[in-house]
């Protein structure tokens, strides 16, 4: 993976923690920033479990 997609996958990640937190609060989370989370959780999950088989 380069390091521009680690990046992005990083900030999608925050935005994600940032938005759970609002979450709690009784905000409503952005569509299309629980969708970039939901990806960047995904590939870290794959990305382990292919460790995992390793």
């Amino acid at each position: 993976m380069r390091h521009d997609e680690m990046t992005e996958l990083a900030e999608d990640l925050e935005e994600l923690r940032d938005c759970l937190i609002d979450a709690a609060e009784g905000e409503a989370i952005p569509a299309d920033a629980a969708m970039r989370g939901h990806n960047a959780l995904d590939f870290i999950l794959n990305h382990l479990e292919s460790l995992a088989d390793d």
